[in-house]
């Protein structure tokens, strides 16, 4: 800022994509954990890849920008759980199946999913 050097800043927030850093324990263990959030209920305003790199297409190619900043984020604070909901909706599963589900993967983030080699 203090060179003289016209600029713009684009700051995106957090991405989306960080959750398939998850998918393997998901998918083996039905833990969805992301290191940023706290608590199931913590809510982030993420953004996707796709929608940053258009953003920043119109703003790097279109006048008008030179010293301006950018915050850019998603149109959602979402919690974990909001962010499981959406992906079943999604791919098809109705608001019971979706709701079993979520109070599965909370039993299992609250209390583990035990079992023994006899089975």
């Amino acid at each position: 800022m203090n060179s003289g050097i016209p600029y713009t800043i684009i700051q995106p927030g957090v991405f989306m994509q960080n959750i398939l850093e998850s998918w393997k324990l998901l998918s083996e263990k039905g833990i969805f954990q992301q290191k940023y959030f706290t608590t199931q209920e913590t809510r982030i305003c993420m953004v996707d890849l796709e929608d940053l790199a258009e953003a920043a297409s119109i703003i790097l190619t279109s006048p008008g920008h030179r010293w301006a900043t950018y915050e850019l984020c998603g149109p959602e604070n979402l919690s974990l759980s909001d962010m499981i909901a959406a992906q079943l909706k999604k791919r098809g599963s109705g608001d019971h199946q979706v709701n079993t589900i979520l109070k599965m993967f909370q039993h299992y983030n609250e209390h583990g999913s035990n079992g023994n080699s006899n089975v």
